[in-house]
């Protein structure tokens, strides 16, 4: 038939069935069946035969009565006549027919246009816990909630489209929030709760990448899922992540960008942790039972967080469950871990956490009568939290711990021998107080209270002697006892957002003090008391440029009284340019002080002790270092990609010296450091299934004393490369990874380019869970360093008369097993 209309002599009818068809597309008229007397059934049966997409309020739809005799030509000629009558009106955005009701405008006189209130609390689906730094978009304002999972905006738009996404959690989307408050709960990909069927559902939100460039989050559903011996699943989460060092195996504090022991600052909810792991860098300091969230800031970051001149380790604590007993019980091959939450009025929740270690059963020096390793850990906590009668929060934060660890080790070389004992006990309190006040139309407030102190006593002694060259035994010893507090007390103040900006503001006062002995010194630092006090401030402020740019701007400033009453000023900005939907560039720069420092005490022979002082703005000064970052971050559904570059300076940096003579006189070198380096990182998910790799490239160079040039610095490490993959085969799951480092230089030549020996590390594990309604239990085994490989520990070596040095090794292949029961 077709062929026979297209033939020339039948060319009127092609005409005229071209008219016909053109006819029939132009006629887009409808009307509703007869049946239809509501606007729920009508715009029902626009969804169904046009296609539309709607959002209305059910109540609404169904008290809403239309006319069905009338023929439409367009959608919104119909809207338009069906909601008049109800006293309803509609808004078209991205595509979606948003219908409500109009906001009463009582000042009807007045010229000023109406402004709304947006406000809301994201929190876990299943036990309505906060999620803290949910990053929010409504419309084109981009936000990010407290540490309570606030958030709060004004704007003249009455209906606005809400996104929010948590790491871990599946996307949440509302295409019409209209202004008020609302709850938001978010769906954890890992649920410990019964099977729980997702229909047409947002993807899941596995990483902040593209919001949150120069920033890492750690997935705390998953992180038990990460090869570790349980009790520090988060360092071993941590370790994974581009630009925080993995080689060498050092827990107790964080390398990170380049940064010296003690710049990195661990933050737990709100205390500082000035060490972050147990003396034998097995056990993290943070239970790992009472984490909620974990933020690494590497550099570049704005004014509210830390005081430090490295990264920033930022930690909050699980919100209490005021309407349930909770409890965990895990019990690992090494310690005992356990935990209840106990409610209180349906308003407020105590958590009680308390662990302890024994003698690891897969260790075979645990059989040994005279073992050369001996330690002992334990450590508690408290945490508080509820709401007032006019719902304001309140947070009690309470953690101690104690530490005792003992190594020794003797080695015979032809003629020579050597000894080496260390002895090291400590502990270690926090506390904080915070109250979060809600204002009806002024922001939040934060009043803050917290102190920490750390109290130490470490001790070396080296022993060598050499038959064939001298007879006499060489001996020396050291012992360092340190303590360091700190106390302060802050009133911060976030104004609510509008759609161009976002200010706070802080006012607060520190306190730090420090106490050092060392008995095998002469004066004057045998016996060394310092302090400072500070009134430190800030002020930031977003502005929003459009969509497709922002900058933020922060200005700290901090007024230190001690022997020397000096201002620190510290300028800092940000800016993140949004040239596509899918990508973010960020760049940053700001000035960064450090009031209470790592000092390394240097004997005669280059062994190291490490101690934490107060700088004295004289012969010991601040640290000041200046950060330059940028970042680009890409991400879709599948895959998220992201490249940083930075350059750090860091000035004022001081060790003690020990000469070598018999006076044991003590010199103070002052010196430089430079950091520079680029982390890429790449994270694919598919059906459950994650995997991600990591790629550093890195140089750390100081320069001390009378140097004239720079050299390399101990930590410094060319190339470290990760991948990591965890693989979801409910009930089942199991992770891998594998850490490749080039290695870290010979600490008697860092001139020289050369490693002592490359570092890389193979671990497994495989977890399995079975769940009930009111129970579920998680049976884990880990195998650490699967390959049996011979790595160095960072910073743990021996030196000698003869110029040898002798490095502590990490472990070998180690396996570990948990037993985790959650009610």
């Amino acid at each position: 038939m077709l062929d026979y209309l297209l033939t020339p002599k039948n060319s009127s009818l092609i005409v005229l069935f071209s008219f016909l068809t053109i006819c029939s597309f132009a006629q887009s008229s409808f009307s509703l069946p007869n049946d239809a007397n509501t606007l729920e059934q009508a715009l029902s049966y626009l969804q169904q035969r046009q296609q539309v997409q709607y959002s209305c309020n059910s109540k609404l739809a169904k008290s809403c009565l239309i006319a069905t005799s009338s023929n439409f030509e367009t959608v919104e000629e119909a809207l338009q006549q069906w909601l008049k009558p109800c006293q309803l009106v509609y808004r078209k955005i991205e595509g979606v027919y948003v219908i409500f009701k109009p906001l009463k405008n009582n000042n009807k006189g007045s010229v000023q246009q109406q402004r709304y209130h947006y406000s809301g609390t994201i929190v876990d689906a299943n036990n309505r816990t906060a999620l803290p730094f949910s990053t929010v978009s409504l419309g084109y304002t981009q936000l990010l909630t407290d540490e309570n999972g606030q958030f709060s905006l004004h704007t003249k738009d009455s209906v606005l489209p809400l996104s929010v996404g948590h790491l871990g959690y599946y996307q949440y989307s509302d295409s019409a929030f209209r202004s008020g408050t609302k709850v938001i709960a978010m769906l954890p990909s890992l649920t410990q709760l019964k099977t729980v069927t997702i229909e047409a559902g947002g993807g899941l939100n596995t990483i902040n990448l593209i919001e949150k460039p120069t920033v890492d989050k750690i997935n705390i559903n998953s992180s038990t899922l990460i090869p570790s011996n349980s009790n520090n699943n988060i360092h071993a989460a941590i370790r994974l992540r581009p630009g925080v060092l993995a080689a060498g195996e050092q827990a107790r504090d964080f390398i990170i960008w380049g940064s010296y022991r003690g710049q990195s600052q661990v933050i737990f909810d709100g205390i500082t942790i000035f060490s972050a792991s147990s003396i034998s860098e097995d056990i993290g300091s943070i239970n790992p039972l009472v984490v909620k969230d974990v933020e690494i800031h590497k550099g570049g970051y704005q004014v509210e967080l830390g005081d430090r001149v490295g990264g920033i380790v930022n930690i909050l604590s699980k919100t209490g469950d005021s309407k349930k007993l909770r409890g965990d019980i895990v019990l690992s091959n090494q310690s005992i871990n356990a935990s209840i939450n106990l409610p209180f009025k349906q308003k407020s929740a105590l958590q009680i956490c308390l662990r302890s270690t024994f003698p690891d059963l897969f260790n075979p020096l645990t059989y040994q009568v005279d073992t050369s390793i001996k330690y002992h850990y334990g450590d508690f906590n408290l945490k508080y939290d509820g709401l007032t009668s006019k719902d304001n929060r309140v947070l009690v934060s309470v953690l101690g711990n104690i530490d005792n660890y003992s190594t020794a080790f003797s080695e015979s070389e032809g003629n020579k021998n050597f000894v080496s004992n260390q002895r090291n006990n400590r502990y270690q309190l926090g506390g904080a107080l915070q109250y979060h006040h809600q204002w009806q139309r002024f922001g939040r407030t934060k009043f803050s209270t917290a102190f920490s102190y750390l109290n130490s006593r470490q001790s070396n002694l080296i022993e060598f002697d050499d038959t064939a060259l001298n007879p006499e035994k060489f001996a020396g010893f050291n012992e360092i006892s340190n303590a360091v507090s700190e106390y302060y007390i802050k009133a911060e103040h976030r104004l609510p957002s509008t759609k161009l900006q976002s200010i706070s503001f802080a006012l607060g006062f520190h306190f730090n003090q420090s106490d050092f002995d060392q008995d095998s010194i002469n004066r004057p630092f045998k016996n060394n008391r310092n302090s400072t006090f500070r009134i430190t401030s800030y002020i930031k402020d977003r502005i929003n440029l459009g969509k497709y740019l922002s900058i933020e701007p922060g200005l700290k400033v901090d007024l230190s009284i001690g022997k020397v009453v000096r201002p620190f000023l510290q300028p800092r900005v940000n800016i993140q340019i949004k040239p596509h939907p899918l990508l973010r560039l960020k760049l940053a720069w700001g000035l960064y002080n450090q009031y209470v420092v790592e000092y390394a005490f240097v004997d005669n022979l280059d062994n190291r002790l490490f101690f934490w002082d107060v700088p004295d703005n004289l012969a010991k000064k601040a640290l000041r270092s200046m950060h330059s970052v940028a970042a680009l971050s890409f991400g879709r559904k599948y895959i998220n990609f992201k490249i940083e570059g930075y350059y750090k300076t860091t000035q004022n940096l001081t060790q003690f010296v020990e000469q070598p003579d018999s006076l044991k006189l003590v010199n103070l070198e002052g010196g430089v450091a430079r950091s520079y380096g680029i982390d890429t990182y790449v994270n694919t998910e598919f059906l459950g299934q994650k995997i991600w790799f990591a790629y550093s490239w890195a140089h750390s160079q100081e320069r001390f004393g009378p140097a004239q040039q720079f050299q390399r610095a101990l930590h410094d490490q060319r190339h470290e490369f990760k991948v990591a993959g965890l693989f979801n085969w409910k009930p089942m799951y199991f992770s891998i990874n594998y850490v490749f480092g080039s290695g870290l230089p010979n600490p008697l030549d860092l001139l020289s380019e050369e490693n002592i020996q490359p570092y890389s590390r193979l671990d497994v594990a495989l977890m399995g869970r079975y769940q009930k309604e009111k129970f579920s239990l998680d049976i884990g085994v880990s195998v650490i360093n699967v390959l049996n490989t011979q790595n160095i520990l960072y910073d743990q070596y021996s030196s000698f008369p003869d110029g040898s040095i002798r490095f502590s090794t990490a472990d070998g292949i180690r396996p570990a097993l948990f037993l985790q029961l959650s009610f």
